[in-house]
């Protein structure tokens, strides 16, 4: 199975790809920064903003399953602003518009338009 990690690159992400890895999943990296060079090897790495709807369609195209753990955070620290933490983490990202909420532990990937 192929999997795609949003949010790779931080420390949730990246320990949930070396599990996937070593249960034998085939596993895509998607994150805004590059993966650390001991990760490098786990598998391909896309760069994805959630927020854009082209760098989140490249990120699933050919992937079986999605682990959303992308996320902005640390908002009191400049330049990130409230409107990008929330739009990164709930509001106008492509993986959120026009759906709801999946269950507990679901993999959920964007429907076509």
């Amino acid at each position: 199975m192929r999997v795609v990690v949003t949010g790779a690159c931080g420390v949730a992400g990246q320990v949930v790809c070396r599990d996937l890895v070593a249960a034998g999943y085939k596993v895509r990296l998607a994150d805004i920064a590059p993966p650390a060079p001991e990760d490098r090897g786990l598998g391909d790495f896309v760069r994805c903003d959630t927020r854009t709807p082209g760098d989140a369609r490249r990120a699933v195209a050919g992937m079986d399953a999605v682990i959303h753990l992308a996320a902005w955070h640390s908002g009191h620290q400049a330049p990130v602003s409230d409107a990008t933490i929330f739009a990164g983490n709930w509001g106008s990202g492509p993986w959120y518009s026009r759906r709801r909420w999946p269950t507990a532990g679901a993999a959920c990937t964007p429907s076509p338009r």
